[in-house]
């Protein structure tokens, strides 16, 4: 049976707040779709994050309606589970369900059936376990944990079997992971993850842990994997005793780190450009290093070479040499979610995520939401 594996899609996506990125994020979701039908998958596993939020906008509502709509015509089944982007903050229901008829969500309850945590695919006569657990931070880790021995003292009764998940193992994000490998029980076949957002792949067992990444560039920090991995999903072959995993590639907008020297800034910014000359404008990330920079008459040069024909959106850093607090500064920057996990650490940095997620709504609900996430914590004791 052949089986796709994507994630991280991010439905809804907004970079930089431009509505181009938004359509960049359907496009690739639409070429994915393509490439299933034009492949004859069967099954597709979606590991969390399908939308970049609970709330997701009406494009990518709408792009889901008609992604999902083109592979259930063709009898492709997918299943899903949900991520931290796409997680409900409170006893709501999920943008997913407005989809029952073209997807199943794994791992949440179900009206008058309890949680449904798998279900049985058959392929040539044989069946086929898919199973999923929705995204758990640090501080639930033994109700993930208990979730996750459930599905898979299920699934080991099957021929060939599937654990979706939307969560961090330590070999890949050892600052903030909510699993460790050896905690991950072995019978499994394949074990579709989500979140970390770069291809990755181990043996486990007789079976196969992978991570199909995002299929666009999300962050800054993503692009030297990129140029690496490439962006896309997996094709999985199942048939196999151990599974066979195929990358495919999905044609994301380009990005880069460009450094230029502000004595020869038009120069060198010229020659950026041109070399994405006759393809997709791309979105630059522009050092300007040298000494005494007069940052306005350089941003007067950037603005007339990166006009907007030519480049989709740039972004100017400068490291003047002659400006000691500049001298050294990294490249790399640090998201939100990593800052508080340098600063605060294990269970209470995951208590500030989730309270930074929940009040950046700035509603009424929003702010009552934020109160019982305190209350939970501090009667927990996480404090």
């Amino acid at each position: 049976m052949l089986l796709a594996h994507v994630s991280d899609t991010h439905l809804g996506y907004k970079q930089y707040n431009l509505d181009e990125r938004e359509d960049d994020f359907n496009k690739v979701f639409e070429e994915f779709v393509d490439k299933v039908l034009e492949d004859h998958v069967k099954v597709v596993v979606h590991s969390g994050d399908m939308f970049d939020s609970f709330r997701p906008t009406i494009k990518a509502l709408y792009t889901a309606k008609e992604q999902l709509k083109r592979l259930k015509d063709k009898n492709v089944k997918v299943f899903t589970v949900l991520g931290d982007h796409d997680f409900p903050k409170r006893r709501g229901m999920p943008p997913h369900k407005l989809f029952d008829d073209s997807l199943t969500l794994l791992g949440v309850e179900e009206r008058g059936r309890g949680v449904r945590r798998g279900c049985i695919v058959e392929s040539d006569g044989k069946e086929v376990y898919v199973g999923g657990v929705v995204n758990m931070t640090r501080r639930y880790r033994d109700v993930l944990l208990s979730e996750l021995n459930r599905v898979v003292e299920e699934a080991r009764k099957y021929w060939r079997s599937v654990v979706v998940m939307h969560q961090a193992v330590n070999v890949y994000m050892d600052y903030d992971f909510q699993l460790s490998v050896n905690e991950i029980p072995t019978g499994i076949s394949y074990y579709a993850m989500g979140h970390f957002h770069n291809r990755r792949k181990m043996t486990i067992g007789d079976g196969v842990l992978a991570y199909a990444g995002s299929t666009e560039i999300t962050r800054r920090d993503e692009i030297d994997e990129w140029k690496r991995n490439g962006k896309g999903f997996y094709l999985i072959d199942v048939s196999s005793d151990i599974p066979e995993v195929q990358p495919v590639e999905l044609s994301v907008r380009p990005q880069a780190e460009v450094t230029i020297k502000y004595e020869r800034l038009r120069e060198e910014a010229e020659e950026a450009v041109r070399a994405f000359k006759g393809g997709v404008k791309p979105i630059l990330h522009v050092k300007v290093t040298g000494a005494n920079i007069d940052r306005r008459a350089a941003l007067d040069i950037l603005e007339k070479v990166f006009s907007h024909d030519k480049v989709l959106h740039w972004r100017p850093e400068f490291e003047d040499e002659t400006v000691r607090e500049l001298v050294g500064s990294s490249w790399r920057t640090l998201s939100h979610k990593e800052l508080l996990g340098e600063l605060l650490g294990g269970d209470l940095a995951e208590f500030a995520w989730e309270l930074f997620n929940i009040l950046k709504g700035g509603g009424k609900e929003d702010l009552e939401e934020a109160k019982k996430l305190v209350e939970r914590f501090f009667e927990e004791g996480s404090w």
